[in-house]
């Protein structure tokens, strides 16, 4: 029993240092002007279910990393957190725009089965 305390205490703390870790890696990525590490801070959020944070970082990418050679990523992972936290309309929306904008993308197989996904069932909704 003590050391199922252990290891919850132990993951608690982990997780509790966690989102301040992730909140300095991307305030250095757009101090240092560096997108990478602020899309991977962002993944981390994403990871931790913290969608809302994510979707944040990843507008703020685009915002402020136009040229970003990996933002396809940052688009595709944006309405993927949309899509989570069961927001239909958003994720649709950034799909489109993601497909749109990035036919050579490695994730466009994805994306689109996603979008078609998500359509199909915003109709099944309207019925």
């Amino acid at each position: 029993m003590k050391k199922i305390i252990i290891i919850i205490v132990v993951v608690l703390t982990i997780f509790g240092s966690i989102d301040p870790y992730c909140n300095y890696i991307i305030d250095k990525g757009f101090t240092e002007k560096n997108a990478g590490r602020c899309l991977s801070g962002a993944l981390i959020k994403q990871r931790m279910f913290k969608y809302r944070s994510a979707i944040s970082v990843y507008k703020k990418v685009i915002k402020k990393f136009p040229q970003f050679e990996e933002l396809d990523r940052v688009y595709y992972y944006m309405a993927h957190c949309y899509e989570k936290e069961d927001d239909a309309t958003k994720a649709i929306a950034i799909y489109t725009e993601f497909i749109q904008k990035f036919p050579n993308s490695k994730l466009l197989e994805i994306g689109k089965k996603k979008l078609s996904n998500l359509k199909a069932n915003s109709e099944t909704d309207d019925i």
